[in-house]
């Protein structure tokens, strides 16, 4: 209010970011192509891309290794971590003859 009883008022509205990101893309190995299949005491590495969110930025990615087991839960090998960029690798110690899994 001024001097004379006159008011001004500004207002600012927000929304609040209601959607996860994009899941994007992601595959194990180094190159182009996804793996089936990873040597022995070969690190796993798994890749990512596509990942963003069109309401907020995507300020944070973690990354988990799980073995995966038919009609039971995934045992976690790695628990998640925070990682950045978009590829991660990590000598992880798994066993021949087991399916693995990794999220991002």
């Amino acid at each position: 209010e001024n001097g004379v009883g006159l008011r001004a008022q500004r207002e600012a509205v927000v929304d609040v970011d209601a959607t996860g990101p994009s899941e994007g893309t992601v595959w194990d190995g180094a190159g182009a192509v996804d793996l089936e299949v990873l040597g022995v005491g070969s690190p796993v590495v798994t890749q990512w891309k596509g990942l963003w969110d069109t309401e907020s930025d995507v300020t944070l990615l973690e990354y988990t290794l799980e073995e995966r087991r038919y009609r039971k839960p995934s045992i976690t090998v790695l628990p998640w971590r925070e990682v950045t960029g978009d590829l991660y690798s990590v000598q992880a110690p798994l066993a021949v003859g087991k399916r693995y899994g990794s999220g991002v």
